[in-house]
């Protein structure tokens, strides 16, 4: 339901304003969704489960929905590597630390999780830090 490709687009278009290399930008032979690679990190998006949009907009008529809490899409930030199973392990050079403040610049949720060489998502959160609707949503 979400258009994750623009929000993806600006974090990419973020990161690399901020002098920050974009290693790849690819989907993922696992998920089947694109991922972003830079630092020691993988930035995903993961859609909202929302049965039905809101107001019944479709995501084919609007490139804003997923973006802040009233469609709570997640932004996920993983570790490269299987290793990388501690926050300090994601998280680990001061790159990375501006990585995760400009994926938190948005209102949505951002979920910290271990790292999966296979690009899987679905390993427990290690950390979650709730969106604000005083946050960005896309084209602010």
């Amino acid at each position: 339901m979400a258009n994750r490709e623009q929000i993806l687009d600006k974090i990419k278009r973020n990161l690399e304003i901020r002098g920050i290399t974009v290693d790849a930008d690819s989907v993922s032979a696992t998920t089947g969704f694109r991922y972003l690679q830079a630092g020691n990190i993988t930035v995903h998006y993961e859609a909202a489960d929302i049965n039905s949009p809101m107001g019944g907009v479709s995501d084919a008529a609007s490139p804003f929905l997923g973006i802040g809490i009233a469609n709570p899409g997640n932004i996920i930030i993983a570790g490269l590597l299987d290793a990388d199973a501690a926050i300090a392990d994601v998280i680990a050079t001061e790159e990375d630390l501006q990585i995760l403040r400009i994926c938190g610049g948005f209102a949505n949720d951002i979920k910290v999780k271990a790292g999966r060489t296979n690009l899987s998502i679905l390993a427990a959160n290690l950390a979650v830090l709730p969106g604000t609707a005083d946050f960005n949503g896309l084209g602010q």
